[in-house]
Protein backbone atom coordinates (compact mmCIF):
# COMPACT_ATOMS: atom_id res chain seq x y z
CA UNK A 1 0.00 0.00 0.00
CA UNK A 2 3.13 2.13 0.52
CA UNK A 3 4.22 4.72 3.11
CA UNK A 4 1.41 6.57 5.26
CA UNK A 5 0.99 10.20 4.20
CA UNK A 6 2.49 11.83 6.71
CA UNK A 7 5.66 9.64 6.44
CA UNK A 8 5.80 10.42 3.05
CA UNK A 9 5.48 14.12 3.41
CA UNK A 10 8.41 13.65 5.60
CA UNK A 11 10.64 11.66 3.03
CA UNK A 12 9.89 14.03 0.37
CA UNK A 13 11.16 16.95 2.61
CA UNK A 14 14.47 14.93 3.15
CA UNK A 15 15.04 14.23 -0.16
CA UNK A 16 14.40 17.97 -0.94
CA UNK A 17 17.00 19.28 1.69
CA UNK A 18 19.36 16.50 0.61
CA UNK A 19 18.94 17.93 -3.41
CA UNK A 20 19.33 21.32 -1.70
CA UNK A 21 22.50 20.62 0.59
CA UNK A 22 24.30 18.68 -1.78
CA UNK A 23 24.73 21.11 -4.44
CA UNK A 24 25.34 23.57 -1.84
CA UNK A 25 27.02 22.10 1.18
CA UNK A 26 28.33 18.78 2.46
CA UNK A 27 25.85 16.31 1.98
CA UNK A 28 22.42 16.25 4.37
CA UNK A 29 22.32 12.38 6.03
CA UNK A 30 19.38 10.98 4.59
CA UNK A 31 19.34 8.00 7.22
CA UNK A 32 18.98 10.78 9.88
CA UNK A 33 16.17 12.18 8.33
CA UNK A 34 14.51 9.12 7.94
CA UNK A 35 14.70 8.36 11.46
CA UNK A 36 12.97 12.03 13.10
CA UNK A 37 9.57 11.84 14.35
CA UNK A 38 7.03 13.24 12.18
CA UNK A 39 5.31 14.20 15.03
CA UNK A 40 5.33 15.06 18.74
CA UNK A 41 4.44 12.16 19.83
CA UNK A 42 7.52 10.44 19.10
CA UNK A 43 5.88 7.23 17.64
CA UNK A 44 3.15 6.00 15.36
CA UNK A 45 2.87 9.02 14.19
CA UNK A 46 0.50 7.97 11.35
CA UNK A 47 -1.86 6.39 13.24
CA UNK A 48 -5.12 8.62 14.30
CA UNK A 49 -4.16 8.62 17.65
CA UNK A 50 -0.21 8.20 17.62
CA UNK A 51 1.95 7.98 20.68
CA UNK A 52 3.77 5.48 22.17
CA UNK A 53 1.63 2.39 22.65
CA UNK A 54 3.40 1.56 26.19
CA UNK A 55 2.64 4.95 27.23
CA UNK A 56 -1.49 4.86 26.30
CA UNK A 57 -1.76 1.74 28.38
CA UNK A 58 0.13 3.21 31.28
CA UNK A 59 -2.06 6.31 30.97
CA UNK A 60 -5.18 3.83 31.12
CA UNK A 61 -3.92 2.32 34.35
CA UNK A 62 -3.62 5.52 35.88
CA UNK A 63 -6.78 6.63 35.10
CA UNK A 64 -8.36 3.74 36.22
CA UNK A 65 -6.15 4.17 39.42
CA UNK A 66 -7.13 7.76 39.56
CA UNK A 67 -3.44 8.59 39.86
CA UNK A 68 -0.46 10.50 38.02
CA UNK A 69 1.77 8.28 40.15
CA UNK A 70 2.92 5.43 37.72
CA UNK A 71 4.56 3.44 40.24
CA UNK A 72 1.33 3.27 42.06
CA UNK A 73 0.76 -0.16 43.05
CA UNK A 74 -2.38 -0.62 41.80
CA UNK A 75 -1.08 0.52 38.25
CA UNK A 76 2.11 -1.58 38.41
CA UNK A 77 -0.48 -4.54 39.08
CA UNK A 78 -2.60 -2.96 35.83
CA UNK A 79 0.38 -3.05 33.80
CA UNK A 80 1.39 -6.55 34.55
CA UNK A 81 -1.08 -7.88 33.54
CA UNK A 82 -1.51 -9.70 29.85
CA UNK A 83 -2.69 -7.59 26.67
CA UNK A 84 -6.55 -8.11 26.07
CA UNK A 85 -6.91 -10.88 23.45
CA UNK A 86 -9.18 -8.63 21.53
CA UNK A 87 -5.82 -6.24 21.03
CA UNK A 88 -3.40 -8.82 21.13
CA UNK A 89 -2.90 -9.01 17.58
CA UNK A 90 -4.00 -5.80 16.55
CA UNK A 91 -1.44 -2.71 15.37
CA UNK A 92 -0.33 -0.33 16.93
CA UNK A 93 -2.61 2.25 15.59
CA UNK A 94 -5.40 -0.17 16.54
CA UNK A 95 -3.75 -0.31 20.17
CA UNK A 96 -3.54 2.97 20.80
CA UNK A 97 -7.05 3.81 19.89
CA UNK A 98 -8.15 1.10 21.71
CA UNK A 99 -6.60 2.18 25.12
CA UNK A 100 -7.70 6.07 24.99
CA UNK A 101 -11.06 4.34 24.13
CA UNK A 102 -11.13 2.90 27.73
CA UNK A 103 -9.38 6.18 29.29
CA UNK A 104 -12.32 8.10 27.77
CA UNK A 105 -14.77 5.42 28.97
CA UNK A 106 -12.47 5.94 32.57
CA UNK A 107 -12.46 9.13 33.02
CA UNK A 108 -15.40 11.01 34.85
CA UNK A 109 -16.74 13.96 33.11
CA UNK A 110 -16.24 12.55 29.40
CA UNK A 111 -20.12 11.97 28.15
CA UNK A 112 -18.69 11.54 24.33
CA UNK A 113 -16.14 8.73 24.02
CA UNK A 114 -16.48 8.86 20.29
CA UNK A 115 -15.84 12.95 21.03
CA UNK A 116 -12.79 12.01 23.34
CA UNK A 117 -11.31 9.17 21.07
CA UNK A 118 -10.97 11.42 18.22
CA UNK A 119 -10.61 14.59 20.53
CA UNK A 120 -6.67 15.65 19.38
CA UNK A 121 -6.07 17.64 22.11
CA UNK A 122 -7.30 14.96 24.79
CA UNK A 123 -3.64 13.66 25.15
CA UNK A 124 -2.83 12.47 28.70
CA UNK A 125 0.47 13.72 30.35
CA UNK A 126 2.82 10.60 30.25
CA UNK A 127 1.59 9.88 26.87
CA UNK A 128 2.68 13.67 25.56
CA UNK A 129 6.20 13.72 27.93
CA UNK A 130 7.05 10.40 29.12
CA UNK A 131 6.93 8.95 32.80
CA UNK A 132 8.75 12.04 34.92
CA UNK A 133 10.08 13.04 31.29
CA UNK A 134 10.86 16.65 30.11
CA UNK A 135 8.22 19.13 29.50
CA UNK A 136 7.46 19.96 25.87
Amino acid sequence: MGAPLSESRALVACFAAFVVTTAAAPPLDLIECEQTPTCALEENCECQVSGITARWRAAYCMALEQTDDLEQAGVQRCLSRPEPSAIRHATACGKNEYWKRMICRATPRRNDVEGCVHDPAFIPTIVARGAGGPER
